[in-house]
This record gives C-alpha cells, structure tokens and sequence, in this order.
C-alpha cells in the first residue's frame, strides 16, 4: 500500500466567495505528490468542491430573482430552455454527488507510476497497491485513434482519468506530458478570478467558455463527477461514442457560432466535461453564455457569490 499524506485536519475552511464556510472532507494525497503538487491540489481541489457546491445551489434557485441568462444551460445539457425542470434537476443531483463524492475516500495520485501495465496497446493496467477481496484493482483507460500513446497509463495524453477500489476511488492527476492536469493549467483555482480582472478580459474573447480547460479545478471538478457515479458519467456515452470535450465536441459547433444537431442531449447529460463547464460558468457570476462567448451581465441580475 502507497502511504498517504494527511493534507489537512478532518475539517477544512474554503473560502466561498464573501464568508468562510466549512465542509467535510476526506480526500488525501498519494505520496508520489511532490511539495509542488501538494501547493497545487491543496488549493484546486477545495475550489472544484466549492464549484460543485454553488452549482448545486444555482440549479435550485427561482430565476424570477435572479435569472440564468444566455443558453449554457442548452448547450450544456440539451434543455429546451434556461429553465427546464429536468435539465436542472439533473445538474442539482450530479452536481450535488459530485460535491459529496469529495467527503468520501477519495485518493489522489501525482503519477501513474504505480501501476502496472497488461495492455498497453487496449489502456488495460493494474493497481497492485490496493490489493481487495476480489484481487487488486483493474484500470481501464479509453485509447483514441489518433496514435502516438506511450506505455503508461496516462499515455503522454490524457490530463487525469478516475477509477475504484475496494473502499473508494482514485484520481489520478497526469503529469507525464504538457496534457497532464498537473502541468498543462495556467491557473489553479477560479476564486480570484470570479469577478473580473484577467479572466473577464480572456472569457470575453473568442476563446469563450473553453477558457476554463485551462484551470486546474476544473479538471479536478471533471473526474469527481466520475467519482460520484462513473455509471452516470462513463467512458463511453450512451450512443456509442467516447467521452466529449470541449464546448465545440459537447455543442457540435463552435464557441460564437449558432447550429442544429450536435450529439444527443442524452449523451450530453451523460458527459462529465459538460458538467465541469456548466458548474465554471455558473461559478462566475459576471458572466453569461451565448453560444459559449461570455456576456457581461448587468449587476441587478448576477446572483451573489455566496449561495444559501
């Protein structure tokens, strides 16, 4: 068994917009973590759980106060509007289990170098850290077409995948290329970002709501929505097809532009990344989307930065 770094007492304070509030957690960190690592979750991890957390709040809340503008809501999930009851209870569950998922036994690696390899070639490993009552953990990791994967399990691709044992779950956070969670984010957490500034400027350009891929927290937020229930959010969506990321492959066009069809809004309320930039885009009041491109929204009508 790999011996695991306590990160923080039992109880940790988050700084949830204008108050602090205090929320369970039961995460932990692997000890491949390096210090740097360590500075680095410490601080995106208990914003993914405060993203998931405001999400939860923000799909409950009556829009006649403060109403969700743009069509995030659509594009993200498929509803017929801003305001559909099914689309808004599905982000209230996942969002909320995502949140929650966090307080479990939630173990987060800094590199796969632990486990081992059976196929490479078909993304099959094995964890022989965590040894269980049916055998050690099997790890399947998706393999695209696109070629050039190296051995390991991250492969020089992917930015973090998530996976059970027997008692929990893991995340791995990758770090073998420029696409590892742990090196490609330019930010670690979107708190000081939330209400202008920098983030303003970039979300109001042509880059839109795909700014967000650049955070840390946000790809943490991705894999807790595996964690919460990885039948909910599998590796292969309902109709066939793999995992959708980014707001051009979720919507079926791109950030500005406007389009019929796209992948199925039951694919959509299935994919874990459409969740992850649902809950970034709410998390930052000042901002609405149309079509993925970010609009100012006028003070009268953003909700607070701390939801009851």
């Amino acid at each position: 068994m790999l011996r695991l770094l306590t990160h923080s007492a039992p109880w940790q304070l988050l700084f949830l917009g204008l108050r602090y509030a205090v929320l369970a957690s039961a995460w932990s960190l692997a000890s491949d973590c390096t210090s740097n690592d360590a500075v680095k979750v410490n601080e995106a991890m208990p914003n993914a759980i405060a993203m998931a957390d405001y999400a939860t709040k923000r799909a409950a809340q009556d829009p006649g106060r403060y109403p969700r503008k743009g069509n995030l809501l659509q594009d993200m999930l498929g509803a017929s509007d801003e305001n559909d009851a099914n689309a808004l209870s599905l982000a209230r569950q996942w969002f909320g289990a995502a949140r929650d998922a966090a307080s479990g036994n939630v173990v987060i690696h800094c590199s796969d170098s632990y486990l081992s390899t059976i196929d490479a070639d078909t993304g099959v490993y094995r964890d022989n850290t965590r040894p269980g009552t049916f055998g050690t953990p099997r790890v399947q990791i998706p393999r695209s077409n696109d070629g050039g994967w190296t051995s390991n399990a991250c492969g020089g691709h992917l930015r973090a995948f998530a996976y059970s044992f027997e008692g929990g779950k893991v995340i791995v956070l990758c770090s073998d290329s420029d696409s590892g969670a742990l090196r490609a984010p330019k930010w670690n957490s979107l708190d000081s970002f939330r209400t202008g500034g920098a983030f303003l400027a970039e979300n109001l350009s042509a880059i839109g709501i795909n700014i967000f891929q650049q955070f840390l927290s946000y790809m943490i937020l991705h894999e807790l929505m595996h964690v919460a229930d990885d039948r909910q959010f599998p590796g292969k969506l309902p109709d066939g097809g793999g995992e959708l990321y980014s707001y051009e492959y979720i919507t079926g066009h791109a950030v500005g532009a406007t389009g019929a069809g796209g992948p199925s809004a039951n694919d959509r309320q299935h994919n874990a990344d459409s969740y992850a930039l649902l809950a970034c885009g709410w998390y930052c009041p000042r901002v609405g989307y149309v079509n993925g491109r970010g609009r100012q929204i006028k003070e009268a009508d953003r909700p607070p930065l701390d939801l009851r």
